[in-house]
């Protein structure tokens, strides 16, 4: 999510970028919040390498946690020593829809 700071008044932007943030981070993003037009191609760079190494992870519920409302998700990387570090960037959980 890339928020342009200056176009909101600044009594509401502290507000709402910290809305930005909770939204980003709640959803599996990270939130941007370039200061002036030239930081837009590193945010660039940046989203489109996040891009390129997203992995979808599928989940079924099954027995007792068909019943939650909501369900926490914790994904983890082991690491090799031979390779750089990866770190897993998730939503918080997911809500299931009762029928």
């Amino acid at each position: 999510m890339i928020v342009a700071q200056d176009l909101l008044p600044s009594a509401v932007a502290e507000l709402d970028l910290e809305h930005a943030r909770a939204l980003a981070t709640d959803t599996g993003g990270r939130p941007f919040f370039p200061s002036s037009p030239a930081d837009l191609e590193h945010i660039s760079e940046e989203i489109i390498n996040d891009i390129r190494t997203q992995y979808i992870i599928g989940y079924v519920p099954t027995g007792t946690d068909r019943n939650k409302s909501f369900h926490k998700i914790d994904v983890s990387i082991a690491n090799d020593p031979q390779r750089q570090k990866s770190i897993a960037v998730t939503r918080l959980g997911y809500s299931t829809i009762k029928k």
